[in-house]
């Protein structure tokens, strides 16, 4: 039977006559370029107005179009954006070398002015185990990287430093600190090693701690350490580092990642009023401390209200002040709101007014038993008029005696109170379960998505399906964290949703050559990915091994070898991207990760990007 539809399909298949030349003459009007335009696009003054605007992906973009373009855009690169020259690899001091040498050749309007240096490597995306690097670097540093250290300014640094070693790149951070340090505008840390209390002593810094006059970081503005998870055992010597820095910076004026135990610095230093990002949440061992700091009235950009590492419980009365407080301080400047479901609906109880620029929103799925918050319908829209990008992820430190299963009809209760009408971005991370009932929920909070992000992805084909019913207004649909041992597992299924196939159908056209299927009069007979007409972008992130792109196994797995004819070659306006990631070799259950898959046959509709360089947020 299968067979037969195939060889009806084939009869059907008619070659489309070629448009005739001159169809169009006459019939449509020639739209001449006003000359003022690209002269007025020349100007610099003009383009750095525009080019202010733009996001440094934008400007990366813009750089590449001409001389002048490129000018000024590297300019605000340079001067308004924190755009810093990656280093993170399995030899971060030969990738170093490399950037020496490439320095070396052009030192003029470079489009950074930073560095961001992972010493340590991650040997597995997701897991929070780490190994340090193999490295055999001896010898002189300014021979090393002779450009870096004498002709490069350094204004903006991120470091993910984990462990104490003789690597070049180790000795160069240590350096930058001691040397360079007057020049840093922007640090960021995102990993530290934690045995390290006294920052002088390991950079060889003259001066010490007590002489507050000693600054030793004059022009630093903008500290950041929203990255960094602080071992219990050593938040003492954290404590020191972050006191060190804040008081060698004088000119200090941004600080994020501010957690309760780090207020007590804060509040010695005299710069409660520099800090823009803070994480509360109740009974916390600092609650007093906290109403104080709230006392204060910072002016925040970012609020967490979420358990760091403990369970959360039901507001306190000291906890909902210090909150009603905070939001009171901060609604003309809050920008990003990350809160766990029940304290957000505790908020939209309360008659707060509205937040003008919070366009940000991550809301912590949990419910409390018996919470009695919110039981009528809201509109987020009058909180939050600007609001566009919502991301949904679980609590990870949540008992199952609070926390109910997640397709509980209670949680879907509560989510049907809200809807956000202007939100056009959503992601959703770490979701165990996806029910079409939990779903369609979300179709209801968010009308008018846009932009749809689902990670990890356990089920591919079954997140499609759903996703073909969804918005037909999609325009970019990413799917990130999908373990090649599922997607292996699942080919046949997967090019069945994506072309709208029988399973039975898509077998047989396994065996097809690809001239067959690319003559093939293709009629979808289910939903499939043309459902969403207005889609341009479709990511998938994998997780796998690097080689997997380069195998000639027999038994490999032609992964989408029927959609790549009969969708994405037939779809010019789709881009198709795939990123790869390496992956574990076998899980704790001693079951394989890595499946063997070719993908070289996707090459001429799919883009292949180095997932180092791929990010959830573009």
């Amino acid at each position: 039977m299968v067979k037969a539809r195939l060889a009806k399909r084939r009869r059907l298949n008619l070659e489309e006559a070629d448009e005739e030349d001159g169809l169009h003459d006459g019939t449509s009007e020639s739209v001449e370029t006003n000359p003022a335009v690209p002269q007025a696009l020349s100007i610099d003054l003009i383009l750095m107005g525009v080019f202010k605007n733009l996001t440094t992906s934008e400007l990366l973009v813009c750089s590449s179009v001409n001389k002048v373009w490129n000018f000024n855009a590297r300019t605000i690169l340079r001067e308004k954006r924190m755009c810093c020259a990656r280093i993170s690899g399995q030899k971060p001091c030969k990738d170093l070398q490399r950037l020496d040498k490439l320095l070396g050749k052009s030192i003029t309007n470079l489009p950074f002015f930073g560095l961001s240096i992972s010493t340590d490597s991650d040997a597995n995306e997701g897991n929070a185990r780490l190994v340090a690097h193999k490295c055999n670097g001896r010898g002189i540093l300014t021979e090393w990287y002779p450009n870096i250290l004498k002709k490069f300014t350094l204004k903006n640094l991120k470091i993910f430093w984990m462990n104490e070693s003789t690597c070049p790149a180790v000795r160069l951070i240590k350096k930058i600190f001691r040397d360079k340090a007057d020049s840093l505008e922007r640090l960021e840390i995102i990993e530290f090693p934690y045995r390290i209390s006294n920052l002088r002593q390991v950079f060889r810094i003259e001066g010490n701690n007590d002489d507050e006059d000693n600054h030793w970081l004059p022009n630093l503005k903008s500290l950041n350490l929203s990255s960094v998870v602080t071992s219990r055992i050593f938040v003492d010597n954290f404590n020191n580092i972050v006191k060190e820095l804040v008081l060698a910076a004088p000119q200090l004026q941004e600080i994020y990642g501010i957690t309760p135990n780090l207020l007590e610095v804060l509040f010695y230093t005299n710069k409660i009023q520099a800090v823009k990002e803070f994480r509360c949440w109740p009974n916390c061992i600092n609650e007093k401390l906290c109403f104080h700091f709230a006392l204060e009235r910072p002016s925040l950009k970012k609020l967490i209200v979420s358990p760091f590492g403990e369970r959360p419980t039901r507001p306190t009365e000291i906890f909902t002040e210090t909150f009603k407080l905070l939001l009171r301080s901060c609604f003309d400047t809050l920008q990003e709101l990350d809160i766990e479901l029940p304290y957000f609906m505790q908020m939209c109880e309360w008659d707060l007014g509205v937040f003008p620029k919070l366009r940000k929103l991550k809301l912590g799925y949990v419910i409390l038993r018996n919470d009695n918050l919110l039981t009528k319908a809201f509109d987020v829209t009058k909180l939050f008029p600007e609001l566009q990008n919502v991301e949904i992820h679980p609590c990870s430190t949540l008992p199952r005696e609070i926390l109910t299963s997640i397709n509980d009809e209670e949680f879907r209760q509560k989510l049907k109170l809200f809807t956000f009408p202007e939100v056009t971005t959503l992601r959703i991370r770490k979701f165990p379960q996806m029910s079409q009932d939990l779903f369609r929920s979300w179709t209801l909070m968010f009308p008018n998505v846009k932009h749809f992000v689902m990670s990890p992805c356990d089920n591919l084909p079954r997140y499609m399906i759903v996703m073909w019913g969804s918005w037909p207004q999609l325009e970019s649909l990413t799917f990130a964290g999908v373990e090649c041992r599922f997607l292996a597992g699942q080919h046949y299924l997967l090019d069945a949703v994506l072309c709208g196939l029988a399973i039975e159908e898509v077998a047989e056209l396994q065996g097809m050559t690809s001239d067959f299927l690319k003559g093939l009069n293709y009629i979808p007979e289910q939903a499939c990915i043309s459902a969403l007409q207005c889609l341009k972008t479709l990511r998938i992130e994998v997780l796998h091994r690097k080689s997997w792109k380069r195998t000639d196994s027999p038994s490999a797995v032609n992964l989408m070898h029927i959609s790549n004819h009969l969708i994405f070659s037939r779809s010019p306006n789709l881009n198709v991207e795939i990123a790869v990631t390496e992956c574990k070799t076998a899980d704790p259950l001693g079951l394989p990760y890595c499946y063997t898959m070719k993908l070289q046959h996707l090459k001429s509709s799919v883009k292949f990007v180095d997932s180092s360089k791929w990010s959830l947020e573009s």
